[in-house]
């Protein structure tokens, strides 16, 4: 969705100071789809704690995003505490041209939209009012990775999948998309799953994190899911597969022994394909089996000499379902060096020159290609 015309082209985008208080909330009808209704907002307070400025936002809901600018007045000016989201949820509506469609009609996301505006205020509304002005330096945080505890210094910008990628060297979590949609990145958070990508490393204060590689701590035996996977081989090349072992072990934690209906309901937004899991051709006789007239996979055949016809267990399985893969960007070595190509925000035009005296000065000696 654009609110440009058909003959204009981005070539800026400029972000203010940093607000007080933010929020932004969505609804799907399951985890990971695309949003049916979303509400953003931002606010400020002066030393009264009366709102200085309030910005709200509707996506999802309309052609195109939508400013409630008139409910954005009208909130101007109020006291913090008088301020009530549930009115100012119903003014925002009353300014959105809302659409219907296959996935909802105008009249649900109205009611929607409505309850998730008077959400998203009341977040940044208690978020500016605790709020303490800090520099963009970096944050001391305290976490419990895989059982172990760590501190370490970060950026508040710095995401928890790169924290750990590149802080801690736990490269089983990989990154795909790095929109929160494949879910390659999942990894759980006090037992929750959820997309690493999306979180910064700061958020996971006081926060007990587990990747794939806390699943089978010290290289030890495989758990029961990894187990289960093995058994069915249910990878291929094995790069989001830790996605597949955590976003499952979260599900069967909540679900000990689900239906089919709950396994689809519960893991068709993750990156788990519904077709391969067990059951779905034809429902074994319990949890983790294999479908009904399919023995499970033996190394018989292997250990007999007899390939053709027999199901043997691949060699590579347990590495990959343990996150030990090594993919090109799991690779590091002393001193190595990352590119970052800068696309020209002019259209049409001549490169004449670059300057990159403050780049060199930041990260120190390194190698800068001119593509013409």
């Amino acid at each position: 969705m654009t609110v440009a015309e058909p003959d204009e082209i981005l070539t800026e985008i400029r972000f203010g100071d940093h607000a007080q208080g933010s929020a932004i909330v969505e609804m799907a009808r399951r985890h990971g789809d695309f949003a049916l209704a979303g509400a953003a907002c931002v606010v400020d307070v002066d030393s009264a704690e009366r709102v200085q400025s309030l910005r709200l936002g509707l996506f999802g809901v309309a052609p195109t995003p939508v400013r409630a600018r008139s409910a954005e007045q009208a909130a101007h000016g109020v006291a913090a505490a008088d301020l009530d989201p549930v009115a100012v949820g119903q003014a925002a509506v009353a300014e959105v041209p809302f659409v219907s469609d296959v996935h909802a009609d105008a009249g649900y996301r109205e009611r929607v939209a409505a309850h998730l505006v008077g959400q998203a205020v009341a977040r940044a509304l208690q978020e500016a009012r605790h709020f303490e002005a800090q520099a963009m330096a970096d944050h001391r945080l305290d976490v419990t990775v895989n059982g172990q505890a760590v501190t370490a210094m970060v950026e508040p910008r710095l995401t928890l999948a790169d924290f750990l990628r590149d802080r801690l060297r736990l490269t089983g979590t990989h990154l795909g998309c790095e929109h929160g949609v494949c879910g390659a990145c999942t990894v759980l958070a006090d037992g929750a799953a959820i997309r690493s990508c999306l979180v910064f490393a700061v958020q996971m204060e006081g926060t007990a994190v587990t990747t794939v590689e806390g699943l089978t701590p010290d290289g030890g035996a495989l758990s029961d899911v990894q187990e289960a996977f093995r058994a069915e081989h249910g990878l291929q090349c094995g790069f989001c597969t830790p996605g597949f072992v955590v976003s499952v072990t979260a599900f069967l934690a909540d679900h000990p022994d689900p239906t089919l209906d709950q396994i689809r309901a519960g893991l068709s937004g993750e990156p788990v394909p519904v077709h391969r899991l067990p059951g779905n051709r034809a429902r074994g006789p319990g949890r983790g089996c294999a479908p009904a007239g399919r023995p499970a996979m033996t190394e018989t055949g292997a250990t007999a000499g007899r390939f053709v016809g027999a199901r043997v267990q691949r060699l590579e399985d347990p590495r990959l379902l343990a996150g030990r893969g090594n993919y090109i960007d799991d690779h590091t070595v002393p001193g190595m060096l990352h590119a970052a190509f800068v696309r020209s925000p002019v259209a049409r035009g001549s490169l004449r020159s670059i300057d990159v005296c403050a780049a060199v000065r930041r990260a120190g000696r390194g190698r800068r290609v001119h593509h013409g």
